[in-house]
């Protein structure tokens, strides 16, 4: 009790805000089979722990990952009934005759792995198994008449009854028997449930947790309520509509709110005090008012099929949508709340409706009454002393119990104000320029036009001093002030006073301020200078040359914005002296603006109404938390596009007990070397988000910085290099509210030319081709050797011979000079010799004494001359030269030879005759001859040897 005590308080001041709620309905998506690629029918709905979807098709196993829609048929092609994940985030199925799960295989691909071998041979043959339950680690299967509970591989079956419906509630099996009585299972047997009798002539459906208890749903008596083991109904304003409707399906949401699907009217949801919050059916965006299937998500919204496809209906939401005139299908224009009456004006005329607080009947729901007199374009509501104005392409109306009357019919009107100066005084913005008015006896009376200005007026502005201010999209800014007469002047200004231009002015007061936007930025006036300036507060928030088209103030004093660009919020506080300004967008209402016509009225904390394209929207602050940043995002496909078109990884990871959102720590996918152009797909399974979803990613050890932000759901890289690569990927909002990241790991293999074993390969021939060219060199350097030593011999035997060739030259060439001195000396001594033998003659015939003695020294002196050893000594020069220590080894050999004989040996080895050695010598023939018998012996050497060659071995 202490437990469920502030679940209830939770759940009234819940309930008491939502009747705050002024209504509308969810955004709605239709998926048609043509989409996702099935049958129209899907049976079951589930939702796996990445909030991946599956549902239980015609065609088999349907899969919805945010983006991406996959099937997987069962093997014998049966249409799949039913579908259920456990904690381990595996796919449990049942089909005509099929019981089984899906596994994902290596690559993330879903398998299917038949249970039926754990089925005892009587029972394997089975109808269609219409619902799974999980309770830990028992499966339960339901077909028609039996349960089959499967456990650690083996299954018990349970066939005491034909069992109809059954599900597990507070951990036991709950079945309904086709007598209509519910039984429980106590784990041995089924026993019936007290009080169940009520249930007989009815069909249970399903059930909801609900407070203390459960909300048990049958198809045609409606909804009981289960607890402590007694059943009792439910009734409510909708109990008529849904016992006439058929109930098919049940299910609830984390708040206590309560959805229920019909065979023909759609589904119905309750709020947690089981008012009625939404009808929705075909008129307002469902495909088919015969819901087959309905799944809360994880994140509180809801997913329903149909007999005609699939059906998402955003019910987490702070927006609704609201269409007033119905079917017309208008444009809003503008809203207004008076008495209890909510109001909106499209240009198919004014539409009311009562806001009801607390339960209300299903027919209540979203219905809205024409304003009688009100048919055409409405422009503008404006509550002037409690009174209701309706501002219209016919003129200016006072509307009250559903009626507008017309107080001004001349010009179409724009809009209608209080004067802040006059009591009971108002203006007119008209087609043709402002109008006054004043109220007498609650009824408005139209006076003069203020000023010549005949301009169409539709921003009209009054600051404190009483100015009017009018800015006209094509003009400028017209400035209308009373003199003190009481006579209205205007003046036109433009880009002479410092605005950019006298094109796209609007005027607005926020906070008491009259601002000013232009083409670009926001203005004010200043007085003092006597013309526009920038506003810097709020162009420090949008920029100088951003273009604002709208401006509104809630009750809070926050800034409802407009731009070409954003649709938002500016929530200002002021703290002391300083102001802090929080911007918010909504990206999604962007689209749906009606450009030139923008329209939001923030009437409370709880109701904003937003003009749109289609109707209106309805947003309440109170419900838009913030984000949860707790949604994954999932790698949905890695692949190949290169040469080899091949898929690596498809959406599910697997450790072989686990699917998990993100791949195992420490895995990394190899690929070869030819598949290095590489894709990634991507996204988060949180529909809801994805039309505001921002995507950035990195690829490290390749990108240096993130990408920018974008909407792509795709990466490819080309021509990767070999190596090892991290893909990384973050989601945010638009509001950039970081949702999370995922990373791929891989590694892309070398070409085999570049791979470990190639290396290896490589290394080994290397080592082969170097012990080749080591022997190859090492025989190339030893044949060089001997070519390098047979060169050196024969250039050392051809140096020496050309040495010997050159010493014999030189040889040659001494002796040359040898025999030329020996020549010149004979040649002398016989000169000499015939000198002095004419001396001899004329110193004989002369009988001058004198003269004869003369002639006598001349031959003595002569005769001195021939016996010098100048010439000797030449000789022996030149002898040396050519004979090399000839005397030195003969001198060495017999030291008794004296320097005549060494003279005689000289002329012997130079092969001279004993004639050219007596000349030489200057003695006679005998004399040679005598000193030749005296060198033998000295020598000695016998008189049959040859003196001349003897004397060549020296």
């Amino acid at each position: 009790m202490n437990q469920i005590l502030p679940i209830l308080m939770l759940c009234l001041f819940c309930g008491d805000l939502a009747a705050q709620n002024h209504g509308g309905i969810p955004r709605i998506v239709s998926f048609m089979p043509s989409q996702y690629g099935a049958s129209m029918q899907n049976w079951d709905i589930t939702q796996d722990n990445r909030e991946v979807l599956y549902f239980a098709n015609n065609d088999g196993m349907l899969m919805f990952d945010g983006i991406n829609w996959k099937l997987a048929p069962l093997p014998n092609r049966t249409i799949v009934r039913s579908v259920e994940t456990n904690k381990n985030g595996l796919i449990y199925c049942g089909g005509q005759n099929a019981i089984g799960l899906f596994e994902p295989d290596p690559i993330g691909n879903w398998q299917y792995r038949s249970l039926k071998e754990s089925i005892q041979a009587p029972y394997k043959n089975f109808d269609d198994v219409w619902d799974i339950r999980i309770e830990q680690d028992e499966i339960a299967f339901r077909s028609l008449g039996r349960i089959y509970v499967i456990k650690d591989e083996a299954c018990t079956v349970y066939d005491t009854f034909t069992f109809q419906f059954f599900n597990i509630i507070d951990g036991q099996i709950i079945g309904q028997a086709n007598s209509g009585l519910l039984y429980k299972f106590n784990g041995t047997e089924f026993q019936e449930i007290p009080g169940t009798q009520l249930l007989v002539n009815t069909l249970v459906l399903g059930s909801v947790p609900y407070l203390n208890g459960h909300i048990i749903a049958t198809e045609r008596q409606g909804l009981y309520f289960y607890q402590d083991g007694s059943i009792s109904p439910l009734d409510g304003k909708w109990s008529a509509f849904l016992k006439e409707n058929v109930i098919t399906k049940v299910n609830g949401f984390a708040n206590g709110d309560v959805i229920i699907g019909t065979n023909f009217g759609g589904l119905v949801i309750l709020d947690d005090s089981l008012h009625i919050k939404h009808h929705i059916h075909t008129e307002n965006g469902l495909l088919n008012n015969n819901v087959m299937s309905i799944l809360v998500s994880k994140d509180q919204n809801v997913w329903v099929g149909t007999t005609k496809g699939i059906n998402f209906i955003q019910t987490n939401s702070p927006f609704t949508y609201l269409k007033p005139d119905g079917q017309l299908d208008g444009i809003g224009y503008t809203a207004a709340i008076l008495h209890d009456r909510i109001y909106f004006g499209t240009n198919n005329g004014l539409y009311y409706s009562d806001l009801i607080s607390g339960d209300r009947n299903i027919e209540e729901l979203d219905h809205y009454n024409a304003v009688l007199g009100s048919k055409g374009q409405v422009w503008g509501l404006n509550i002037l002393d409690e009174q209701l104005i309706l501002c219209h392409q016919n003129g200016a109306f006072q509307v009250h119990d559903g009626i507008a009357r017309p107080f001004y019919s001349n010009n179409g009107v724009w809009l209608m104000q209080k004067d802040l100066t006059a009591n009971n005084s108002y203006f007119l913005g008209t087609y043709n320029g402002i109008r006054s008015g004043t109220l007498e006896n609650g009824r408005f009376v139209i006076g003069e036009q203020v000023s010549e200005m005949n301009e169409s007026s539709r921003f009209i502005v009054q600051n404190g001093q009483g100015v009017i201010w009018m800015a006209h999209p094509y003009r400028g800014v017209y400035r209308l002030s009373q003199n003190n007469g009481g006579e209205w002047h205007d003046s036109l200004f433009g880009t002479e006073k410092g605005l950019p231009s006298y094109l796209h002015n609007h005027v607005f007061s926020i906070r008491n301020k009259v601002l000013f936007c232009p083409e670009q930025g926001v203005f004010e006036f200043d007085e003092e200078m006597n013309r526009f300036v920038p506003y810097a507060p709020l162009n420090d928030v949008f920029g100088n040359n951003v273009k604002v088209r709208r401006l509104f103030e809630d009750g809070h004093k926050n800034i409802w914005f407009i731009t070409n660009e954003e649709v938002g919020i500016l929530m200002v506080e002021d703290i002391g002296l300083e102001r802090t300004i929080k911007k918010k967008v909504f990206p999604r209402l962007k689209e749906k603006m009606h450009t030139g016509w923008e329209f939001i009225y923030p009437y409370d904390e709880h109701n904003v109404y937003i003009a749109s394209t289609d109707g209106f929207i309805h947003y309440d602050p109170y419900l838009d938390t913030q984000a949860d940043t707790s949604i994954l995002v999932l790698m949905h496909e890695v692949r190949s596009t290169g040469r080899h078109d091949s898929t690596f990884y498809n959406g599910v990871f697997y450790d072989g007990e686990n699917v998990l959102a993100s791949q195992p720590e420490g895995t990394r996918t190899i690929l070869p070397s030819l598949d290095n152009t590489v894709q990634f797909r991507f996204g988060t399974s949180a529909f809801s988000y994805e039309e505001d979803m921002l995507y950035r990613y990195k690829l490290k050890n390749f990108d240096g910085e993130w990408s920018e932000w974008s909407s792509q759901h795709m990466k490819e890289y080309t021509r990767l290099d070999p190596g090892k690569y991290t893909f990384l990927v973050e989601a945010t909002t638009t509001n950039h509210q970081v949702f999370g990241s995922t990373e791929y790991r891989f590694e892309i293999l070398p070409p085999w030319h570049r791979s470990l074993i190639a290396w290896l390969v490589y290394a080994f021939l290397a080592l082969i081709a170097i012990i080749f060219l080591f022997y190859f060199n090492r025989r190339k350097i030893i044949r060089l050797e001997e070519e390098v030593e047979q060169t050196v011999s024969e250039s050392k035997s051809a140096i020496e011979k050309l040495e010997n060739e050159r010493i014999a030259e030189q040889l040659e060439h001494k002796k040359r000079e040898l025999i030329t001195s020996a020549m010149h000396l004979l040649q002398k001594n016989e000169t000499m010799e015939e000198i002095k033998e004419r001396l001899a003659e004329i110193c004989n015939s002369c009988s001058d004494e004198k003269t004869s003695s003369q002639i006598r020294k001349m031959v003595q002196r002569v005769e001195r001359d021939g016996d010098l050893d100048d010439h000797w000594n030449n000789l022996v020069f030149h002898f040396n030269e050519v004979n090399e220590d000839f005397f030195t080894k003969l001198k060495a050999k017999y030291d008794s030879l004296t320097t005549r004989d060494l003279k005689l040996c000289a002329y012997l080895r130079m092969n001279l005759s004993t004639k050219e050695i007596a000349v030489l010598a200057n003695v006679s023939h005998r004399g040679i001859d005598a000193s030749r018998y005296r060198l033998r012996k000295k020598l000695q050497v016998d008189a049959k040897t040859n003196l001349t060659e003897f004397l060549m071995e020296f």
